[in-house]
């Protein structure tokens, strides 16, 4: 152990304000300091022992009572540096009622006796120097006024001996006294500050401090790591009242039981058949305009099943799915698992490289996807299946059949404790890790949200999840099984808080999963949100609750609002609670759950103190996917029962008194500040619970002089002064955790995750020199007009830089989607109803944004000219009658060869005509053919600035080809062009009686496909290298397969033509 320190003097006054006290043990704390008192009598034979070890050990019993309070105090703050103060009678000052704050650094290697003995000899020599200055009380009380831990600062007594000071500025008096008689007593009044601790906590720390003084004095060899201070009855009893999951409803019926015949290996798509038979045709999802009933995905599902079976999909196979977010989605799924394989989900946003390792690492021998994202698995070397292959491989033939003969004319190859899923979470190794889930698990976790949710047929949940994250399964699986209706959120609608609202007005939702960043930005901006009163269930977790957020939420009481905790290790969710103040914790156990606070030694922590969070029961994970080394790291041994594991989360928390669970942060967002232990995350956690803050972040700044400081980073409606933030926070954590610098940032970057991403927090110079520096840098920026340097300033305003230029893209300057709704409200202020953020996802960069503002569309009327535009019928199309296909169909496409291509490409140079017009022109004539008629408007999406630009031409009014393009050429450039939400909301925009106005593009028109049944028919054009596809989306209610290809052949034959005759010199084509 490090030598003792009794530091005096002006020091003392550092030594009370950085030693964080005794931490409370209540989540919500009174202003006001108050003292209470609570005695308690040791037990005879402890007193017995102490007064005789003192007595034999020839140490004071002041020294052993106050060992045993620093072992108290060690465990439970897990702090080697800690302070109690004394009373200054004890150097024979005159002063009563003072303390002087005695600190000392502790090694868990020491020995208890090693630790009385050198305590005790320090004291010792303090005192005999006779050199002590005192703490005065004043200066202690005024300390308090200033920082939040004198009010919770621990001090120590022995009354017979030194009296009994004053406990004014005190936390925490361990006041103890000891009654001569024939047989000695000792007694110990507790003097606590009631605003911090509760009642329960100080039974509790009387009961382990003289479980501390008991280990001392047997005199056995003890190391302080190993000191248990909770006897095997208070583990046992721990146990059973705050660790293990049970349920709280005994009105919901559980999925499947074991011992039940025919139950015992259910797994995840037995239990969606089952709903299939019993509900074939209620409404399962809704997709975009389209909805499909549970007999339609059950299908869907088995027909897919069977092509993966050919593909040797069989029990514990992984199958990678990389599908769009569309009805396929779930059909994929389902499909795999009917097969008997585990999907492997792969989000569309991933980088390719990424992409590759997750299918190479699992070995996947399929993969599952659509062919417009194949060029996402070019290096992938396994089998591929299109899902969109489904009509081409005998749809138009497929006989209806019933959900059971279909279900069961292929011999399941699944059971429960095999694999369902396997999802890719960040690894410390900088490589993604596979967390492998089986059926039973994920059963089990759904089981255990049915006791605490209501989860019946009939009730409306939106999915917001990406199918790439665990929180999925709740979102789109559990509520099939439980015969509920799942709206499927689309890209568009996950982005922009204004869609989703109206998404859950539409379609009268009743439950939400989100986090509170996405629910943040959603509230963003808006006094009120109408679906907030169509909701009845809102659960949030994915990362500390906003406590802001509260107050937003209160005015809807019949929200019942949950915040939920789990890592992916134990199936998505482990514990939930019911929110009801603005200071929730994470709740208590799921049924089949076990929590457990431990510290280093693996030793169960009493209530009120922090340690590792550790989850056991029926729900872990089977481990990491070909990684069995680091599955033996993270999955140990339950301790408590024996032959069962445990999953080591890394997360701090700590039991509350009411059986809760408060969440602390990362253990390994841990730093220190000058030798003192710093969770980043409770910084953050703490700042945000300011009135006016609603995210916030803390970051430890190095510097090479001191060692490092505290730098705050924080979201609000506008920048707030650091001197008021610094008060907040030193009213409510130790000095050394009270940041020194604030950086104001209108919302904090997030990750893939949707959670903070704190590698991305500008660092701190870096603001600094830019605020400096902004008038002087926004001078330079080389914009055109007036409203790309207004466009430019707000972007400035919420990316707090100004190193972008015109063409640069938000997303790639700092910029992401939370800061973008920020960015929206903004622009709402100078340019109303203009655009939506869908728009703003479409034109990211600041030029494509002004463009958007300069556009002529805003108020209701302008839009006169698109409503008079006239649509086109199509009279010999057929119209599909099919029941439960998707608006949004699968994309039909040609391909012209590079000998075409070729010469397609010297023909626009010989013309001197852009290729995409010679394109566009012949798409029209073949429209004029097909419709027979004279006049044709097409809606073109335009390279330029993304515009959407409506384009028509009379035929009657031309001979040649060659007289159209420059028409087609000058409408395109100098027409009027408009937003796709206006086009998408118009008035007429599609008009009745079949008529329609096709779309044309030569971008990308994926996300549009939701949008099909406005839409109607678009032909999209992809350019490579060496060919030229032609794709073709559709509203299949609108069309049938047959017709689509019809218009294709007619085009491409037309194309053929027409190049060969003018090639040929023809003066006329027509």
């Amino acid at each position: 152990m490090d030598k003792v320190v009794i530091d005096a003097g002006q020091r003392n006054q550092y030594l009370w304000r950085e030693d964080g006290g005794f931490p409370s043990d209540l989540l919500s704390r009174e202003a006001e300091y108050r003292l209470m008192e609570q005695r308690i009598h040791l037990p005879k034979e402890l007193s017995e022992m102490l007064l005789r070890y003192a007595e034999n050990s020839n140490q004071r019993l002041y020294s052993v009572l106050l060992t045993a309070v620093y072992i108290m105090l060690y465990k439970y703050k897990g702090d080697d540096r800690l302070t109690i103060g004394i009373p200054s009678q004890r150097f024979g000052s005159h002063m009563d009622g003072t303390w002087i704050p005695l600190q000392i650094r502790v090694d868990e290697q020491n020995m208890l006796q090693s630790l009385l003995k050198q305590l005790d000899g320090a004291l010792n020599e303090f005192e005999d120097s006779n050199k002590g200055h005192v703490l005065e009380l004043e200066t202690i009380d005024s300390a308090r006024t200033s920082s939040f831990n004198s009010g919770q600062a621990v001090a120590v007594t022995l009354e017979n001996s030194y009296g009994k000071p004053s406990a004014e500025g005190v936390g925490l008096l361990f006041s103890y006294s000891v009654l001569e008689s024939e047989s000695p007593a000792i007694t110990l009044t507790m003097i606590y500050n009631s605003s911090a601790y509760s009642s329960t906590m100080m039974k509790n720390l009387a009961n382990h401090v003289h479980r501390a003084a008991e280990l001392l004095v047997r005199g056995d060899d003890i190391l302080l790591r190993d000191a248990a201070i909770l006897d095997e009855d208070e583990v046992q009893a721990l146990i059973k009242s705050l660790c293990i999951g049970s349920c709280t409803s005994t009105e919901t019926k559980p999925l499947h039981r074991k011992g039940i015949a025919g139950e015992s290996s259910m797994t995840m798509n037995h239990l969606f058949e089952k709903q299939a038979q019993s509900r074939p045709h209620e409404t399962a999802l809704i997709c975009g305009e389209e909805s499909f009933t549970y007999d339609t995905l059950n299908q869907r599902a088995h027909e897919l099943a069977s092509r993966l079976r050919s593909e040797g999909v069989r029990s514990g196979i992984v199958v990678g799915l990389m599908v769009e977010r569309t009805v396929e989605l779930v059909v994929g799924i389902i499909g795999i698992w009917k097969a008997g394989g585990a999907y492997l989900p792969i989000d569309l946003e991933y980088p390719v490289d990424r992409i590759h390792y997750m299918l190479e690492d699992t070995k996947a021998p399929v993969l599952l996807t659509q062919h417009d994202l194949l060029s996402k698995a070019s290096q992938y070397e396994g089998n591929i299946v299109c899902i969109d292959e489904r009509d081409e491989q005998g749809e138009a033939g497929r006989e209806e059949k019933d959900s059971h003969i279909l279900s069961s004319s292929m011999e399941q190859d699944n059971a429960s404790q095999n694999l369902a899923y396997v999802i890719y979470t960040s690894g410390s190794t900088g490589r993604p890790k596979g967390v492998m889930i089986e059926h039973e698990s994920a059963i089990r976790f759904i089981e255990g949200m049915a006791e605490q949710i209501e989860y019946v047929p009939g009730k409306t949940i939106v999915a917001l999840a990406s199918a790439a994250f665990d929180v999925s399964i709740h979102d789109l699986i559990m509520p099939l099984l439980y015969g509920m209706k799942v709206i499927l959120a689309s890209q568009a609608e996950r982005r922009d808080p204004d869609l989703l609202d109206r998404l859950i007005v539409k379609h009268d939702v009743e439950m939400m999963v989100t986090t509170p960043m996405r629910l943040q930005m959603l509230l963003a901006g808006k006094e009120e949100r109408p679906c907030l009163h169509y909701l009845k269930d809102l659960i949030i977790g994915g990362e500390p609750f906003i406590p802001t957020l509260w107050n937003r939420l209160k005015p809807y009481p019949k929200l019942r609002i949950y915040n939920v905790y789990g890592p992916t290790e134990t199936t998505v969710w482990s514990t939930i609670q019911r929110i009801e103040d603005n200071h929730p914790g994470i709740g208590k156990p799921l049924a089949g759950v076990r929590t457990y606070i431990l510290d280093k030694a693996g030793r169960l922590q009493p209530p009120g103190v922090a340690g590792e969070l550790c989850i056991a029961g029926t729900r872990l994970a089977q481990g990491y996917f070909g990684k069995p080394e680091l599955t033996e790291e993270q999955f140990v041994s339950d301790p408590f029962y024996p032959g069962e594991r445990m999953y080591r989360t890394g997360d701090l928390a700590r039991y509350l008194n009411d059986g809760n669970l408060e969440f602390l942060g990362r253990s390994d967002f841990q730093v220190k500040i000058r030798g003192h232990r710093v969770e980043l995350e409770e910084v953050g956690m703490m700042l945000a619970r300011h009135e006016d803050v609603t995210e916030s972040a803390a970051l430890l700044e190095e510097e090479q002089t001191n060692g490092g400081w505290l730098c705050a980073y924080y979201a609000a409606e506008s920048e707030l002064s650091a001197s008021e933030l610094r008060s907040f926070m030193a009213s409510r954590v130790p000095e050394y955790m009270v940041p020194q610098r604030y950086i104001w940032l209108a919302a904090l970057p997030l990750n893939n995750n949707g959670k903070i991403d704190r590698k991305a927090l500008p660092k701190q110079n870096e603001v600094t020199r830019l605020q400096d520096n902004a008038a002087f840098a926004l001078q330079l920026l080389e914009l055109d007009t007036d409203t790309e340097r207004k466009v430019a300033a707000l972007w400035q305003e919420v990316l707090h830089t100004v190193d972008f230029a015109a063409e640069d893209n938000f997303f790639e300057v700092g910029g992401n989607s939370i800061l973008l709704v920020a960015l929206h409200h903004n622009l709402e202020q100078h340019y109303p109803s203009r655009v939506s953020v869908a728009d703003l996802f479409g034109h990211a960069t600041l030029r494509g944004m002004a463009a958007l503002m300069d556009a002529p569309f805003s108020e209701e009327g302008d839009m006169d000219g698109l409503a008079g535009l006239k649509g086109l019928t199509f009279p010999n199309r057929n119209i599909s009658r099919e029941t439960g296909i998707d608006h949004a169909a699968i994309p039909r496409s040609c391909k012209l060869d590079e000998a075409m291509l070729g010469k397609l490409m010297q023909l626009s140079e010989d013309i001197g005509s852009d290729i995409v017009d010679i394109l566009l022109v012949l798409y029209m004539y073949v429209l004029s053919d097909l419709t027979m008629s004279d006049e044709v408007t097409v809606i073109v999406k335009d390279g330029v600035g993304d515009r959407m630009v409506p384009v028509t031409l009379n035929m009657s009014h031309y001979m040649t080809v060659v007289e159209m393009i420059p028409e087609v050429a000058d409408q395109l450039e100098n027409g009027d062009y408009y937003t796709f939400s206006s086009l998408a909301t118009a008035a007429g925009f599609r008009t009745l009686d079949n008529g329609i106005i096709p779309w044309f593009s030569s971008t990308d028109l994926r996300g549009m496909e939701s949008y099909m049944p406005l839409i109607g028919f678009a032909l999209q054009l992809e350019f490579s290298e060496d060919e030229l596809n032609i794709r073709c989306l559709y509203d299949a209610l609108s069309w049938d397969i047959a017709s689509v290809d019809e218009l294709l052949s007619l085009y491409l034959a037309s194309l053929k033509v027409v190049m060969a005759e003018l090639e040929e010199g023809a003066e006329s084509v027509w």
